[in-house]
C-alpha cells in the first residue's frame, strides 16, 4: 500500500542538518527519511506530553473530589 507523499521544503541551519545527517549515517538511512523519523518523534513525544498534562489534571480533579 502506497503512502501519500508530500514534498515539503525547509530552511535549517547548517549545525541541525549536520546532527540529522550524523544521525542518518548511524541509522544508516538516507537524510529524507531521518527528518522524517525525528519529526514523527517530536510529534509523538509532544502528544505524549499532552496527553500526560491531561491525566495529571484528571487525577488531580479525582483527588480533589474524594478529599472533599
Amino acid at each position: 500500500m502506497a503512502k501519500d507523499i508530500t514534498r515539503v521544503t525547509v530552511n535549517l541551519n547548517s549545525e541541525l542538518v549536520n546532527q540529522v545527517d550524523k544521525y542518518a549515517e548511524n541509522m544508516n538511512i538516507n537524510r529524507t527519511s531521518a527528518v522524517a523519523v525525528l519529526l514523527s518523534q517530536a510529534v509523538n513525544s509532544q502528544k505524549a506530553m499532552n496527553d500526560l498534562g491531561e491525566l495529571i489534571k484528571l487525577y488531580q480533579e479525582e483527588q480533589q473530589k474524594q478529599t472533599v
